[in-house]
């Protein structure tokens, strides 16, 4: 997502500054978002799998697997339109996919937060489930919200 809110800032810097350096690094930076992106996509479509079936935790990760898949076709296809266009031009359409792409990227983060917040999920687990009590004597970290256990 950082690379996608780069290209976005590279975009606009030279949109105002006319300096063709920006149009170099926003390619690029939009070639290792949308690769990054990619790569990230499979772990997580197989923990999606792995959820229960008709659960609203696989639901709400349906929900977000479609913004990211979205956001990362639409920077893939703004990575092509720059491609093809040469670092000398600055075409409306793939600065446009950036936004809409950074835009579904920044959803899909706000429903996995909210859904993990809601639906108590976490890619971590439990923080009692690894502590082993001779490797620290310090208790693990909680969420605040999270009860103390018995």
């Amino acid at each position: 997502m950082a690379m996608m809110f780069l290209t976005l800032v590279c975009d606009l810097v030279r949109l105002v500054t006319g300096d063709l350096f920006w149009s170099r690094a926003g390619f690029y930076a939009i070639f290792a978002g949308a690769v990054a992106a990619a790569m990230v996509a499979v772990p997580g479509f197989i923990d999606w799998l792995a959820l229960p079936r008709d659960s609203s935790e696989r639901r709400a990760g349906a929900v977000h697997v479609a913004l990211v898949g979205c956001a990362v076709m639409l920077a893939t296809l703004s990575a092509v339109l720059r491609l093809a266009a040469g670092a000398e031009g600055l075409l409306l359409l793939p600065l446009i996919l950036a936004m809409v792409s950074v835009g579904l990227l920044v959803a899909s983060g706000w429903l996995g937060a909210a859904a993990a917040e809601q639906l108590g999920g976490s890619v971590w687990g439990s923080a009692e489930d690894d502590w082993d009590e001779s490797e620290t004597t310090q208790p693990p970290l909680r969420h605040p919200r999270e009860p103390r256990p018995a």
